[in-house]
């Protein structure tokens, strides 16, 4: 069973997802950018994941579609790649993965370099899933 990581490495990845879930994009990938720079591995892999996700809604908002595009599908990937990377008490890749399909839903669907149809979401889909289980 891994350790669960003292509540001070904890509280920043919880802060920037606050951040996330709040619509504050652009500052949840702040938050997460110094975690990101501390980690290595699968770890800072589902960091990464996190943060393009962030950077991602951030264009959407911005009404930058292409570039939230790239960085969508950036985000995805490392998370693809990542599974075992988050702590006890955090959201599992497989987690983030799922939130990520349900908030940029509608960007999807929108034609690539054309005016998005739907506006990001006024209300930042939850995170359905417990955190992730220790090994």
């Amino acid at each position: 069973m891994a350790a669960r990581p003292a509540e001070s490495e904890d509280a920043p990845f919880h802060e920037g997802l606050a951040l996330l879930l709040a619509g504050e994009a652009f500052d949840a990938h702040e938050v997460w950018e110094d975690l990101w720079l501390q980690a290595g591995g699968s770890r800072a892999r589902y960091l990464q994941g996190w943060i393009q996700l962030a950077v991602a809604l951030y264009h959407w908002q911005c009404g930058r579609i292409l570039a939230a595009r790239r960085l969508l599908k950036r985000g995805r990937l490392k998370l693809e790649t990542a599974s075992e990377g988050a702590h006890p008490g955090e959201p599992s890749a497989r987690t983030a993965l799922d939130w990520a399909e349900r908030c940029f839903k509608s960007l999807g669907k929108s034609e690539a370099g054309k005016q998005l149809d739907a506006a990001p979401p006024l209300v930042i889909p939850r995170l359905d899933a417990g955190p992730s289980k220790p090994d």
